[in-house]
């Protein structure tokens, strides 16, 4: 199995591939990066290098499945409408690739790397190191964030949709599924 990791951003995103040959098996960093986007001025080109980037790993790699971080809450409106369209933009490089999408909440994504909810990203930094022993992990918190969501498609696989990463009463769902039973409501490039 081979997962897309991605820690969407407006300023800076994490991508990382993870391959796991066989269930239980080890585990190899493909790639992991940090999309450095506050040099770009327009936050239309920032969209446009995180989709760009994304249909890449995807190209390059061949990714079973893609995992992404899923916004939460915060306090500036802005910001999350930000967040919310670098999320959108990696999800739609997935969807025109054919490449189930699943989200997972920060918290999800602390517990399963870390057993703890409220983990730190240093203790999240120190566990992924733990799960990729002898890998030379990048010290970007948003790199190593992206290897952490892709390690929780690893880890979760196919019980992903229904276990941590659906606490929330918000329903969850497969953006290529719903591209296919929506043809209406997607408008030609």
């Amino acid at each position: 199995m081979i997962v897309l990791g991605i820690d969407p951003g407006s300023r800076r995103a994490g991508i990382a591939v993870i391959e796991q040959k066989s269930p239980g098996g080890p585990m190899t960093m493909l790639m992991a990066e940090t999309l450095r986007l506050e040099s770009l001025d327009q936050h239309t080109a920032r969209l446009l290098l995180i989709h760009d980037s994304v249909e890449e790993a995807i190209r390059l790699h061949k990714p079973n499945l893609m995992t992404i971080e899923t916004p939460v809450y915060g306090l500036d409106p802005l910001a999350m409408l930000k967040l919310g369209r670098a999320q959108a933009s990696a999800i739609l490089a997935a969807t025109r690739h054919d490449l189930e999408v699943r989200e997972i909440y920060p918290k999800a994504v602390k517990k399963a790397i870390t057993g703890n909810g409220n983990a730190s990203k240093e203790q999240v930094a120190g566990m992924v190191q733990t799960h990729l022993p002898g890998q030379e992990i990048p010290t970007s918190k948003d790199a190593t964030d992206a290897i952490a969501i892709a390690l929780c498609g690893i880890f979760h696989g196919d019980s992903m949709a229904q276990g941590a990463a659906s606490q929330s009463t918000r329903t969850k769902g497969n953006w290529s599924q719903f591209v296919k039973d929506n043809p209406s409501r997607v408008r030609p490039a």
